[in-house]
């Protein structure tokens, strides 16, 4: 059995644009390497062809080969041929090994093209609208050139690239629908797209023909390149047959085209990819079968590529099968109604029985209408199809009324006048009032209609609302045909008779009352309508009937009731100080309004004097009535407390007003006696008082600003440094002992400094504080080793500090710092010389000392030579070669000396010893002891070292 290996992943083929050149160079390259031929040089096996996976595997490696050899060409790179076969068989020998082919010799496919549909079966899915292509024979074949139209090897396959179903989605090259767009959610493309490789591809059905699938109707829609130089044979192709049992055409069924602008003269041409594309849009075809009825029917699409393997063709095929129709909008009219035929879509030309050339036509009468249907491949095939529409008698709605125009609430009486020409009868009614009554459609008496009583044929309606309505009948026959007549009805609404709003007066008072709404107005009770009367104290109700120009008739009521005078009081006179408020509230009302800007019940200041204040009050029911009080105002004392005044903390005040003899202060205060306030503001009052009563007072303002609270820090400071004091709390600052607020000075021990603070208001505070002044360690230390080398840098330190507490370690080197007491450093070897090294000590009040010693790293350096070595081939001490350290590797030169003297051996690097060869030749010297010279030079110095000694050979 084959062991089939599954590629993961796809290679994505490479569309690029190429010339009509690159084609024919394609072509030239490509002959005798088809996919047929690669097919078989591969050597595939006719089971091979079934295995529908395998073979498109196959078929985009291929494809993808051709691909790379285009962008070759597009790029402008010779393909020379004897590359490309070599290449070929590559890839040939590449598919083999991958997918395991035997080395059998080349096999041709089946020739039987697979095993046919049952006969006698069904038309089944010919419109692909399973989503599928359930039902039909799907074959691959070779396009030879042979013949136009050829196609060779034919075999059964699957769906894949040459068999695709779309359900969307544009052409890519022309961008015509994939899918048929005369109807349908799917459509085949038959050719693998704009692969090329001299490939065919075909569909095929055979069904039996009845009488519910005799109209074949198949669409179609083509694409192919459109080479030069080609002959008839070699072009891309597509072709269309229908065929009996016996492989008759059938007539009308078949289409065939190829790609050359003079074979297909209604094409249309896109460039694309640098060549010409031919390409048709969607057609459509009719094949009538009704001929072939009782018999197998076998319709079959091929699409072939250029027999040359350089240019692609395909095509977008749909079909159907089943019987063909007119339809109408109404097959049963009425007299006068329209019914709209329709003919199957997608023909050529239509020629209807009343001379539409239409698909649809509307008609108003009933017959027998036919429609002749010719498809795009010309007369021959035409079709004629028949459809019969029935009319029925229309019937008249017509109606009376015994009057037109009503007043609201007015019953008017209905008679129906419908008739209908015979045979027809009329067997129901239907009213529609206009008002948002309609009655069911019925005859005979009318039940649990509002507003309505009587028959179908004589109904009584009774309007409850004034308008115009448009009142409806609508009458249908026993064939259902139907008619509406509408006639208007106008009802008049009453009038609205409106006796004017409810009055109420005050006694006294005369009324004048005036209908409104209507044309005449009459009144009860003796009132004459417009003219003033007087009605007594009470209440009375008064009644006007009006008659408006249309005869309708309304009425209203107006109540009139007649209220006596209050009796208003105005309140005591009153007596007040200037500047006291005084408030008038009257009595006897409801409302009252004073004179002189006075409110009832608000109070309000009086000005010096006797004044008069008269009120009009007025009561619930409007009436009015007034009265009077007299207001007298007496003056008050004049008092002064004299200054608003200030001062800071335990300062002393003294308030002194000036008025009358009967002065007083609030707070306890006495008038000249001074006092003491605490911090804040305190604001004081002092009355005076006349025989009057009447009083006045004043006020003063004392504000006691409270001291600042002063302050500063205490400092502590090493020797030799200097401190600044700040103080903070108030304005401006003074010290002692000479200090300047904010400014640096150096103590020489522990004092105390007194600060003095004045704020914005004069006011003062002060501080106290302590500068403490500390002593300094002394940092001293010993390096335990001073001669340092760089093969033993390391060395250790005595900490001899005293009267610190931390230590901070710098070694000169880079390394950072080190807070140990006595530490041990390693320092670097590659770099010799002076480190400075630095001990900063700390006291417990972190005043510093810092010490500062040297210490020197020497280089150093080894050297070790063998005095024996064995280039023997065992292995084992092969090489003679030195051992060196603290060496600068680029200044080292080895020389190997025999006993006359000559350098037989030399070598500047020190990993390169000497095998005993001589002067770098195949061959060793003998065996004794040879004279070797090493120069070399010190690492990190200017010095140079010469070492001569001797070393023996033995093998």
């Amino acid at each position: 059995m084959k062991t089939i290996l599954l590629i993961s992943g796809f290679l994505a083929c490479i569309f690029v644009s190429y010339s009509q050149t690159d084609h024919h160079v394609i072509e030239e390259l490509f002959a005798g390497k088809s996919l047929a031929n690669f097919e078989q040089n591969i050597g595939i096996s006719p089971s091979d062809y079934q295995d529908q996976v395998l073979m498109d595997q196959i078929d985009l490696e291929y494809q993808n080969f051709i691909d790379s050899i285009r962008t070759e060409l597009n790029n402008g790179m010779p393909v020379a041929q004897s590359d490309l076969d070599w290449s070929f068989q590559q890839l040939v020998e590449k598919i083999q090994v991958t997918y395991d082919f035997g080395q059998n010799g080349p096999v041709k496919p089946n020739q039987s093209g697979g095993t046919p549909k049952a006969a006698n079966g069904p038309c089944e899915n010919m419109d692909f609208e399973t989503g599928d292509v359930t039902g039909w024979e799907l074959t691959r074949g070779d396009v030879t050139g042979a013949t136009p139209f050829s196609y060779a090897n034919e075999w059964v396959t699957g769906p894949g690239p040459y068999h695709t179903v779309f359900g969307g989605g544009n052409d890519p090259i022309t961008g015509i629908p994939r899918v048929n767009p005369q109807g349908g959610n799917f459509s085949v493309r038959l050719g693998n797209g704009n692969g090329v490789g001299a490939r065919a591809a075909r569909l095929r059905q055979t069904f039996m023909v009845d009488n519910t699938n005799y109209m074949f109707t198949y669409s179609y829609a083509v694409v192919f390149e459109s080479p030069a130089n080609h002959t008839l044979n070699q072009l891309p192709y597509f072709t269309v047959r229908v065929f009996d049992s016996l492989g008759n055409s059938v007539n009308c069924g078949e289409y065939t085209v190829i790609a050359d602008a003079q074979n297909a003269p209604n094409y249309q041409q896109v460039w694309w990819g640098g060549t010409w594309v031919l390409y048709q849009n969607w057609q459509t075809v009719f094949t009538n079968l009704s001929a072939y009825i009782g018999q197998n029917v076998t319709v079959e699409f091929t699409s072939g590529d250029c027999s040359l393997t350089g240019h692609y063709g395909y095509a977008y095929v749909d079909a159907s099968c089943g019987i063909s129709e007119l339809t109408a909008s109404n097959d049963i009219i009425c007299t006068g109604d329209p019914s709209v035929l329709s003919a199957p879509p997608g023909a050529g030309t239509y020629l209807w029985s009343n001379g539409a050339t239409t698909q649809t036509t509307t008609v108003y009468a009933g017959g027998t209408y036919s429609c002749t249907i010719t498809p795009f491949q010309g007369g021959a095939c035409s079709v004629t199809l028949d459809i019969t529409i029935t009319e029925n008698p229309e019937p008249t709605a017509d109606f009376t009324m015994n009057s037109n125009t009503v007043c609201v609430n007015e019953p008017v009486v209905f008679t129906d006048q419908s008739t209908i020409p015979p045979p027809g009868t009329i067997v129901g009614y239907r009213w529609d009032f206009g008002d948002g009554i309609v009655t069911p459609v019925g005859t005979g008496a009318i039940g649990g209609v509002p507003n309505t009583s009587g028959t179908y044929l004589n109904p009584t309606h009774t309007y409850t609302a004034a308008g115009v309505y448009n009142v409806e009948l609508y009458v249908i026959s026993a064939d259902g045909c139907e008619d509406i007549i509408t006639y208007p009805v106008t009802v008049n609404a009453l009038p609205v008779v409106v006796a004017g709003p409810n009055q109420t007066v005050c006694e006294g008072t005369q009324v004048t009352l005036n209908g409104a709404g209507a044309l005449t107005y009459a009144w009860n009770n003796g009132v004459i309508n417009g003219v003033a009367f007087t009605p007594n104290v009470g209440s009375t109700t008064f009644t006007v009937i009006g008659t408006d120009a249309n005869g309708c008739l309304n009425s209203d009521q107006v109540d009139v009731s007649v209220n006596a005078l209050p009796n208003v009081v105005a309140g005591p006179d009153q007596s007040v100080c200037v500047g006291d408020q005084v408030t008038l509230n009257g009595a006897g009302a409801s409302a009252y309004v004073w004179n002189n800007g006075v409110m009832n019940g608000v109070p309000f200041t009086p000005v010096l004097g006797t004044t008069t204040y008269t009120v009009t009050g007025t009561d619930a029911n409007g009436c009015e009535n007034d009265d009077q009080v007299d207001v007298t105002v007496n003056p008050l004392p004049v008092v002064n407390a004299g200054p608003d005044q200030a001062g800071c903390e335990d300062v002393q005040i003294t308030l002194n007003a000036a008025g009358s003899q009967n002065l007083a202060w609030n707070n306890g205060v006495m008038n000249g006696v001074p006092f003491t306030q605490a911090d804040g503001t305190m604001t004081y009052i002092v009355y005076d008082t006349l025989s009057t009563g009447c009083s006045a007072s004043d006020s003063v303002r004392v504000e006691i600003y409270q001291n600042p609270i002063v302050f500063a820090n205490d400092a502590d400071v090493c020797p030799g440094e200097g401190v600044v004091l700040n103080g903070a709390g108030a304005v401006s600052y003074s010290w002692n002992n000479g200090v300047t607020d904010g400014v640096m000075f150096y103590p020489e021990q522990t004092d105390e400094y007194i600060v003095t603070g004045t704020d914005a208001n004069g006011c003062i505070g002060r501080d106290t504080v302590t500068v403490a002044t500390h002593d300094a360690p002394f940092a001293d230390f010993r390096i335990m080793q001073l001669d340092l080398t760089t093969l033993d840098p390391t060395t250790g330190f005595q900490n001899l500090s005293v009267g610190a507490v931390s230590y901070e370690w710098e070694f000169g080197d880079g390394s950072g710092i080190s807070t140990e007491f006595e530490p041990t450093h390693t320092f670097p070897t590659d770099e010799p010389g002076e480190y400075e090294i630095i001990l900063t000590a700390y006291s417990a009040e972190g005043c510093p000392d810092v010490a500062v010693k040297y210490v020197h790293v020497f280089s150093e350096y080894t050297i070790y030579v063998p005095n024996t070595f064995t280039p023997d081939g065992n292995g084992a001490n092969e090489i003679f070669k030195p051992v060196m350290v603290g060496f600068d590797p680029d200044d080292f030169e080895l020389l190997i000396f025999n006993r006359w003297g000559d350098i037989i051996f030399e070598s500047h690097n020190m990993e390169v010893g000497w095998d005993g060869t001589f002067a770098g030749q195949d061959y060793q010297v003998q065996d004794g002891v040879y004279t070797w010279k090493i120069t070399a030079g010190l690492e990190f110095t200017n010095d140079t070292k010469i070492f001569v000694g001797h070393v023996s050979l033995l093998k």
